[in-house]
């Protein structure tokens, strides 16, 4: 059975998206309808199989998230079994409808094409193919339609597991009330739930000791040399008052994208070399800023090897300003055959 879960923080088009679940080619399922923000459900239910509860209260095994603005395809629930039987999280194209006053609406950010989502045209809007980029938004957004199996463990963790499949078909329509913005094609992720699965190495570069929860300390290795991880086997690289530690930028950037999977993540925060950080620490052996990244990023430089998630200078804390100690933010997913880049 799958259980349909509906957040009611409004009830204006409830009744549509209850509508949309009903009228599905696979029957046997559950609508759960959670309401949040003082929303009251009065009044009685137009089927048996819809009960007022949290998602945590669900019978099926699996679930699917409905917001209670949106509509889900006639099909949405068939393609969505279908896709998980090889897969844990699955995740589909979506479509956006301004209300008023009653057109399509685009996402910034990705690519679409022209479709049609229950008779009405619609500008389809293409999901990014597997990889943790790409589920750390199906995951946190709220504009994509979602399923996961609920025996599947942590669904974030699906993919650093390989257990993440894309739908390619429109299977929801989320609806645009009023002025609300339209979010561009960045979700900033939970990196650390990300790769709380452990199925592939989420390694913390920093001294042991200092590891945040789901991040393993690196063994003992000179970082100078070849890095003891096998090409594409690590599912995320974290480096915090890491890489200006190392003398050669290009030597530490060519390992990082040989060690990562396809689509894996490098999260970092290095003092810029414009600020006092750069030069009170005497083991400090290298100086980057914003545009240290560039070789790696800019196809103009040469090859693309990573894609820009955040690139930005700040400073971490009061203190940090204090002292004039900016620091260069940079995370980035790895571009390697299998995983294109997030606007692929």
């Amino acid at each position: 059975m799958i259980s349909v879960v509906i957040a009611a923080h409004r009830t204006a088009f409830l009744s549509e998206a209850i509508a949309s679940v009903l009228d599905q080619t696979v029957q046997d399922f559950e609508i759960l309808v959670a309401p949040s923000g003082g929303v009251r459900i009065d009044g009685a239910l137009p089927d048996r199989r819809i009960r007022v509860a949290a998602r945590e209260e669900a019978r099926g095994e699996t679930i699917v998230e409905l917001g209670p603005d949106d509509v889900l395809a006639t099909d949405a629930l068939e393609r969505f079994a279908a896709a998980l039987r090889d897969a844990d999280f699955a995740y589909s194209n979506f479509a956006m409808w301004r209300t008023p006053p009653g057109e399509p609406a685009v996402a910034p950010g990705f690519r679409s094409r022209d479709g049609v989502f229950r008779g009405r045209p619609v500008k389809e809007t293409l999901a990014w193919p597997p990889s943790a980029a790409a589920l750390a938004r199906a995951s946190t957004s709220p504009r994509f339609a979602r399923a996961w199996k609920r025996a599947g463990g942590d669904i974030v963790s699906a993919y650093l597991a390989g257990r993440l499949a894309r739908v390619d078909h429109c299977l929801y329509l989320r609806r645009v009330v009023g002025d609300e913005r339209v979010e561009g094609g960045y979700a900033v992720p939970d990196i650390e739930a990300l790769v709380a699965g452990g199925c592939r190495p989420a390694i913390d570069l920093a001294a042991p000791g200092r590891q945040p929860p789901g991040w393993t300390a690196m063994e003992r290795a000179d970082l100078r040399e070849r890095w003891p991880w096998a090409d594409g086997s690590v599912g995320a690289f974290r480096g915090i008052d890491v890489l200006q530690r190392l003398p050669d930028k290009g030597h530490a950037m060519s390992e990082i994208h040989r060690c990562l999977a396809p689509g894996g993540w490098l999260v970092s925060a290095t003092p810029s070399a414009l600020g006092a950080g750069q030069y009170i620490d005497p083991s400090n052996r290298s100086g980057w800023v914003r545009q240290s990244f560039l070789p790696w990023t800019d196809a103009a430089w040469g090859v693309r090897r990573f894609a820009t998630m955040r690139l930005e200078e700040g400073f971490p804390t009061d203190w940090h300003r204090a002292q004039n100690i900016p620091y260069v933010f940079f995370d980035a997913v790895a571009l390697k055959p299998g995983y294109d880049g997030p606007d692929s």
